[in-house]
């Protein structure tokens, strides 16, 4: 089975009034999983995700993933249902 490898950035260098907005971890988590539901779109089948988390990124992670799976969306709870296991590196539990 083919794999792809999706490196995701959350901002947390950047220093604009947009991630400032967005810098809590439930609006980060909610990014996340708007994205993914976009690159996942149409795949069908849910394709096994295992996700690999650094430091804060798995606390993103994490709420994003909770969220994915108390939403009625049926995009959102793909990736909930895709998820394999996760690997955190660093993560402040």
């Amino acid at each position: 089975m083919p794999a792809r490898i999706i490196a995701y950035d959350y901002g947390i260098s950047e220093r604009s009034a947009a991630f400032l907005a967005r810098s809590t971890l439930s609006g980060q988590a909610n990014i996340l999983v708007e994205r993914l539901s976009r690159i996942r779109k149409g795949t069908g089948e849910p394709v096994p995700v295992i996700f690999v988390a650094h430091g804060l990124g798995g606390l993103v992670l994490k709420n994003a993933l909770a969220s994915a799976g108390e939403s009625t969306h049926p995009d959102y709870r793909n990736i909930y249902n895709a998820t394999y296991g996760i690997v955190f590196f660093g993560t402040p539990h």
